[in-house]
This record gives C-alpha cells, structure tokens and sequence, in this order.
C-alpha cells in the first residue's frame, strides 16, 4: 500500500471516538481488518479529500485589542 492509499485509507474507516473507547484490542483489530478488506474489494478508493485547512485566525492577545 503506497501512502497515498494509507491516507486515502485512514480517512475514509477513521473510527469515531464513542466507537474506539468502548473497543478492546481485538475489536480494534478486527475492525482494521475488516475495513481494510472492503477498501480492497472497492477498488482502492482515490481521491479521497480531507477538510479544508481552517483560515488563520486573527490575534485576539489583550495587546492588540482596542476598547
């Protein structure tokens, strides 16, 4: 698997946190497993998108703010 498929892996089965924290080693494993054979069987997935990056916030420091 070349790291453009890892990725495209990761986000696509990235479990959520209420699933994980109820999971013990072998479900998690079992769940790796499993999802990766379906990524398998669906051809690879490519172009598979993360969010956008989050634009630059402006500095709130108690320096810069006007009263």
């Amino acid at each position: 698997m070349d790291s453009l498929d890892l990725k495209n892996f990761m986000l696509a089965f990235r479990p959520d946190y209420s699933s994980l924290s109820t999971w013990d080693e072998y479900a998690l494993i079992n769940y790796i497993t499993r999802s990766l054979q379906t990524f398998n069987i669906s051809g690879r997935p490519k172009g598979i998108k993360s969010l956008p990056a989050l634009p630059k916030a402006k500095d709130l420091t108690e320096k810069k703010l006007k009263y």
